[in-house]
This record gives structure tokens, sequence and C-alpha cells, in this order.
């Protein structure tokens, strides 16, 4: 009789915790999407009373904290397919929860004084562009993307000798607007447009953006993280995401809706 007592008490000890469990979602998101999903944050709270607590780093970095360190969110959105079949392939998603809810343009960007004179992509292959940085394709869609561009347009090896990579795209980024690297080739979004005060504008200029054609369709993704706490409410939120509402925000704060068109490329 005494262990069925304790039993009991022990069950009802656990239910505020598991409600509160249901009540919010963990997000793992890249930091150049804080504005975006700081706004759907707020919209999804709003509608549905779960609330959603946020954790912004680079991509790669996500990736590893939930590889490496077994952290365990109940979504996580990548801004490319690199990240997310990688965690895939790991095992550590939902797979039937993957869900492309949006995409992004390449940008060709140059030092802000442009003293190897880069006006357009065939451009590279100048002898005065010492260095083309590009994060690393290895582990980062940017990168991935940003080769698969070179290669479509017969450049990849004529500069290959000339391309140096960082794994964080911010930092990347930063080896052009240093002088560091002549040219580089990023996503048009972050953090150009989603977080302009980490550059200086005179330090980089966008030369142009990348024909579409030239590169695979960029599919910004989230899933839900197997082990998540809450996956009822993950799967809302990823619902939530594809409402017209949801991309029309989306849109607006820099991530483009993703069409059925580009699905077929």
């Amino acid at each position: 009789m005494f262990r069925w007592l304790i039993l009991a008490l022990l069950a009802v000890s656990a239910l505020p915790a598991q409600a509160q469990s249901k009540k919010s979602i963990q997000l793992y998101a890249p930091c150049g999407m804080i504005i975006p999903f700081n706004t759907l944050a707020k919209e999804f709270e709003r509608s549905t009373g779960i609330k959603v607590n946020p954790l912004y780093d680079n991509g790669v970095t996500l990736v590893r904290r939930i590889r490496d360190r077994r952290e365990r969110p109940d979504i996580v959105v990548q801004p490319g397919e690199l990240e997310i079949l990688q965690l895939s392939k790991g095992g550590f998603l939902a797979p039937d929860s993957i869900t492309t809810f949006g995409t992004f343009k390449m940008v060709l960007v140059v030092a802000g004084k442009n003293r190897a004179g880069v006006r357009q992509l065939a451009d590279l292959t100048k002898p005065g562009v010492r260095a083309i940085i590009l994060p690393d394709p290895t582990l980062n869609s940017g990168g991935y993307y940003a080769k698969k561009a070179l290669q479509s347009a017969g450049l990849w090896d004529k500069v290959k000798k000339k391309v140096v990579y960082h794994w964080h795209a911010q930092e990347a980024v930063e080896y052009v607007c240093r002088g560091r690297a002549d040219a580089g080739l990023f996503y048009a979004t972050c953090p150009f447009e989603s977080n302009p005060e980490k550059v200086s504008t005179d330090t980089y200029r966008i030369v142009g953006e990348l024909p579409a054609a030239i590169h695979p369709t960029i599919r910004v993704q989230a899933a839900i993280v197997k082990g998540s706490k809450n996956p009822e409410g993950a799967r809302k939120f990823l619902e939530f995401l594809m409402q017209p509402s949801s991309q029309a925000t989306l849109a607006k704060l820099g991530i483009p809706n993703f069409s059925a068109a580009q699905a077929k490329r």
C-alpha cells in the first residue's frame, strides 16, 4: 500500500513539469534569422499559447551542439540542405518532419575599394584577384552552393587555387571587409540585410546577384529533433511556418518564399 502511495505522489509531482513542456518549444536557428524568427515566435504564441524559446547561433555551431554536445531542442532551422542532411544522416532528425519553408539568393561581394576590379563573376579569373573566400562547402550550405555556382559557370578550375575557406560564414565575410580577400560568394541576406550592424557598408560592395540557374535551388529548412520534449508543439510550429501569413512575414523580413517551380530544379 505504501509503495503505491509513493508512486502516486511521484506521478502527481511530475504533472506540472510535463504540462510546462507542452506549453513551450525550444528553437535553434542561425543568428542571421533573428529578426524573422523573433517576429514569428510572438505570432505563434499569440495564436497557439505555445511559447517559443529561441537560441541563435552560427548554423555550423548548431549542428555541433546537437551532434556533439547531444543538446536536444524541439526544432532546428538551417539556411540550406547541407546542415540538415548532416543531421538527418546522423539520425538526429525526425525524417518526415523536414520542411522547406524559404529560399535565399547568392551574391558576389568585393572589398570596398575593389582594387582587383571585379564587376562580374568571370572577373574572378583576373590576375589581380589574389584570394576568393567561401564558407567551407563541406560544413556550410552557403559555401556548398557557392562552389556549385563556380563549377557550373566553368570557373572553378581557373580559380580554385585562389579559394580559401572559413567554417564560419560571418568570419568569411570579414575576410572581404578587412581586405584579406578580394571577393567572396555569400547569401544575400546575412549579414548584409538581416544583420547589417555586423559589417560596415564602406568595407564591402555587392557587385551583383548570381543567376539562380548556376547553382542548386537553395532550400531553407526546419525539422524536429529526435528526443524533442514537445514534438506535437514542434509540428504545429512547422505547420505555422507554411501558413500564408507566416510566409508573407518571412518574405518581408529577408527569407523569400520557396515556390513549386523551384522544387523541380
